[in-house]
């Protein structure tokens, strides 16, 4: 088989591969030996190859935190990677070039776990190029990242409500699509879940408070709101209670409102940049929530735009909610 494929003695760890073994009708003595080409090659070899020279490693050999950590630092050596450096040199594709994907299987395809593994806490996942998908999927993780972020820039409590998307445009831009899909750009509601040792004022991220207690994000959001309140008959209207993933997307909506009245739910989406030619994102993504919304078969969908609160009032919200099967006060006002 070697002459066949010809292939030098030498290079027999590198290059027999499962494959070839069960091509050239070897695979009745695989089985002998786990089906590991490493086992097989050892057992006919002896003493000839040891594991290093082997791509492929016997199971289990990456549970053993000391073989991982042994090949990372053999690899960083060898290729003389300065400290600081590590992060953006061990990327998914140059552990694959080493030979050590039996490796990054066993962390699910991240370099960062390997990282962490060999040098936990040494470094946070903003020094690294980019993260594992489903990486931000985990609330640890996005939690771990802003606490990291902070600690290691000095952001203090006092601090932490400056970090608005604004900041992060200017000093680490990455954050922002993960805030987007994850908290439907609410900065806030990142800081707050990441720091719960702290109690946060509204003011201090400049949210409004609603009659009720509830939180409202601008000056339009807040009349609604206490509109919807005050004008429901017999219903339930919760601000911001309900989160729903858009798996096509990889999207978090989080529904301004949803009100409950007489076994019925309704989504009241206030769009109010839709249209915008600053924000042209902004646009793009209300028009897949509005997508995502009218596909839910438990919920009507009632959208807002800027025109129906600015130009035309109550009336036109008003409107809208009786049009769509929602009972208000009939003596509600019209003038806000």
């Amino acid at each position: 088989m070697l002459r066949k494929e010809k292939i030098q003695f030498e290079d027999v760890p590198k290059k027999v591969t499962q494959q070839m073994l069960i091509k050239h009708r070897f695979s009745a003595a695989l089985k002998h030996h786990r089906n590991s080409p490493l086992e097989f090659i050892q057992y006919l070899f002896p003493n000839q190859f040891s594991l290093d020279d082997f791509h492929t490693k016997p199971n289990g050999y990456w549970k053993d935190i000391k073989n991982v950590r042994q090949a990372i630092i053999d690899l960083i050596e060898r290729e003389g990677v300065a400290e600081q450096d590590v992060p953006r040199f061990m990327t998914k594709q140059r552990l694959m070039a080493e030979g050590l994907t039996g490796l990054l299987h066993e962390y699910h395809g991240s370099p960062i776990e390997i990282i962490e593994a060999v040098f936990p806490g040494k470094y946070d996942v903003t020094e690294f190029q980019r993260v594992p998908n489903q990486h931000w999927h985990s609330p640890q993780n996005r939690v771990q990242a802003l606490r990291t972020f902070c600690a290691k820039r000095g952001i203090g409590r006092e601090e932490l409500p400056r970090l608005n998307r604004a900041y992060f445009r200017k000093h680490f831009p990455r954050f922002i699509s993960m805030v987007d899909r994850h908290y439907d750009s609410k900065f806030y509601r990142w800081i707050m879940e990441s720091f719960p040792e702290y109690t946060f004022q509204p003011e201090e991220f400049n949210l409004l408070v609603g009659i009720d207690g509830q939180l409202c994000d601008s000056k339009e959001e807040l009349e609604i709101h206490n509109f919807l309140i005050r004008e429901v008959v017999d219903g339930k209207v919760e601000r911001e209670g309900c989160r729903f993933v858009n798996q096509e997307y990889d999207e978090v909506y989080i529904p301004d409102w949803v009100i409950e009245q007489n076994g019925r739910k309704w989504i009241v989406e206030y769009f109010g940049l839709y249209g915008s030619t600053r924000y042209k994102w902004y646009t793009e993504k209300a028009d897949r929530k509005m997508q995502f919304y009218h596909s839910l078969a438990d919920y009507t969908l009632i959208a807002i735009m800027p025109d129906d609160f600015r130009e035309k009032g109550f009336q036109r919200i008003v409107s809208l909610l009786i049009s769509n099967g929602i009972q208000i006060n009939v003596h509600c006002s019209l003038e806000r």
